[in-house]
């Protein structure tokens, strides 16, 4: 029984529609359903990424925003809409961006299967650096005994992570390090030229951080 299960699910059939009224045998009725259902999942496929560009236009952008008031970016960047209170520049620079990369994919054959793969691979990398960021602040800095919570688990973690990047697509994987790369050469420029990265949120008490906030 086991077998045949396995090979009911092995085996691919082809999936067959047919409209209310009509003749299985009937080939409008099987073209009228499938061009249904291919105009509703492009439908869906139209509609479904808008509220999610939304949102990661506004988080790439108030991003850039720090980044750029902390001296990290070009301070252009860090200037602020007096009327609308939002980081302007930067909100403006992400929506050119996205749309040219937009057109870009809209024209490759692969373009969103790659685009998906490019936003998992940044999303997985990041997840996969918090998982060793744990490990080097609480084993290597604070010297902790929690070895379960802050040495096993975060390894277990990326080691899956790390397997999925590496098992990723292939494209994806040249622009991710290419990208990340970029990030470490202008890491190591920021410590030569004597801009060492710090977190303005985590200034000491005594010395509250004030972050320059341009208003235009």
């Amino acid at each position: 029984m086991l077998a045949q299960l396995s090979a009911a699910f092995d085996e691919p059939r082809p999936v067959q529609f047919q409209v209310v009224g009509q003749h299985p045998e009937s080939t409008a009725g099987g073209r009228a359903c499938d061009g249904g259902v291919r105009s509703g999942v492009s439908g869906d496929l139209a509609v479904v990424p808008l509220p999610d560009s939304m949102v990661a236009q506004v988080a790439i952008s108030r991003l850039l925003y720090a980044m750029a008031r902390d001296k990290q970016l070009p301070v252009f960047l860090a200037k602020v809409s007096r009327k609308r209170n939002v980081p302007r520049n930067a909100i403006w620079l992400v929506a050119a961006v996205s749309l040219a990369l937009g057109i870009y994919m809209n024209q490759r054959g692969d373009g969103l299967a790659l685009l998906s793969s490019l936003i998992n691979f940044g999303a997985l990398t990041a997840f996969l650096l918090l998982h060793l960021s744990v490990i080097v602040y609480h084993v290597i800095r604070k010297r902790s005994r929690n070895l379960v919570a802050h040495l096993l688990m975060p390894l277990v973690g990326a080691t899956i992570l790390g397997f999925v990047v590496w098992n990723a697509n292939v494209a994806a994987q040249r622009l991710g390090f290419v990208w990340i790369g970029l990030g470490v050469l202008v890491l190591i420029g920021l410590y030569l030229a004597g801009r060492r990265p710090e977190l303005s949120g985590f200034a000491p008490v005594s010395q509250p951080a004030t972050p320059a906030r341009q208003e235009v």
